[in-house]
């Protein structure tokens, strides 16, 4: 790992935000500054873990202005595996389903979020012993990790454990560096390997636009993944490399522009936007059409609560 991508880890400021990533709800007026330049189209009720799902969805986004944007210009798909999945499937056979020739100008690509989220859920579960000693040491031994904790606690535990871990790696890696014991080479590979590759895979490499280093993160995300044996996302984060792959060999116009714009690239604003609509500004008696009129509102006066923010929280700027 980079030492300037070290050193991130020891800015308190930034440590907070790195600990929230993931928490949608404690971040919403901070966020709400970063999508001034999104726009909510509809809000629709589907849960899109179907095929058919997703069709629905995309048929309503290309009836209210898609497809017009479309003909003179590329769009970008970031999204978690299902929507990759069933994404391709549309763009590959639109003659299948009757979508017009300007479905091909979609790019469908594994979100970084996503990819953060789970990658850091999937080394807590395959290592949660030991993640539950350390959370037993630190919060006393009647506290029990949860079998699948939430994003905020599994992202602490993981700062915690390589914070203390960069403390103490030069005296450890001095006296054990020849050690074979098969033990202690797993426990390495896990603080010293793992844990800081998921922590700043999301948080800095990407959000940092660094596109070569982000590359090579997801190469070593993929075969982290694929000793893990996970069934999905093995797959997605090779078609990733492979499409990365293409684009820089054949010199495509894609790679310069996600290349210089890699942080652009983020499905954070869609996550983010939704959990605030679901989860803060919705009751579970809602029905969808009121929930569609809120995310309506919500999106229209994002500007306002923006005013009404900077008028009274003074800014502050954030390195990363």
């Amino acid at each position: 790992m980079p030492d300037w991508v070290v050193a991130k880890y020891f800015d308190p400021e930034a440590e907070r935000h790195r600990l929230a990533i993931h928490d949608y709800q404690q971040t919403e007026i901070r966020q709400m500054r970063c999508m001034d330049n999104t726009k909510l189209v509809d809000s629709l009720k589907l849960p899109l873990k179907s095929y058919n799902d997703l069709l629905i969805a995309f048929s309503h986004m290309l009836s209210n202005g898609l497809e017009d944007y479309l003909t003179h210009f590329a769009a970008p798909f970031p999204g978690d595996w299902p929507m990759q999945f069933f994404m391709r499937q549309l763009v590959y056979n639109t003659a299948s389903v009757s979508l017009p020739m300007v479905c091909k100008n979609i790019v469908p690509m594994i979100g970084p979020l996503h990819v953060s989220l789970n990658s850091r859920e999937w080394v807590l579960l395959n290592f949660h012993p030991i993640f539950a000693d350390l959370y037993s040491f630190l919060f006393g031994a009647k506290a029990k990790l949860a079998k699948k904790p939430k994003p905020w606690r599994i992202s602490l535990l993981l700062e915690v454990i390589y914070g203390g871990w960069t403390l103490v790696r030069d005296s450890i890696m001095s006296v054990f560096s020849n050690c074979k014991d098969i033990e202690f080479l797993t426990l390495i590979n896990l603080i010293d390997n793992y844990v800081p590759l998921v922590l700043s895979i999301y948080s800095i490499v990407f959000k940092c636009s660094n596109y070569d280093l982000y590359c090579k993160s997801l190469f070593r995300c993929w075969i982290m993944l694929m000793v893990f044996c996970r069934k999905h996302y093995d797959k997605a984060l090779l078609v990733a490399l492979s499409t990365l792959k293409f684009w820089d060999d054949n010199t495509h116009p894609m790679h310069q522009i996600v290349q210089q714009f890699l942080a652009a690239f983020d499905e954070y604003p869609v996550e983010n936007f939704h959990s605030v609509v679901l989860r803060a500004r919705t009751n579970e008696t809602d029905t969808a059409e009121q929930i569609r009129e809120k995310a309506k509102k919500i999106d229209a006066c994002k500007k306002e609560l923006h005013e009404f923010q900077s008028s009274f929280v003074p800014p502050q700027e954030i390195q990363l």
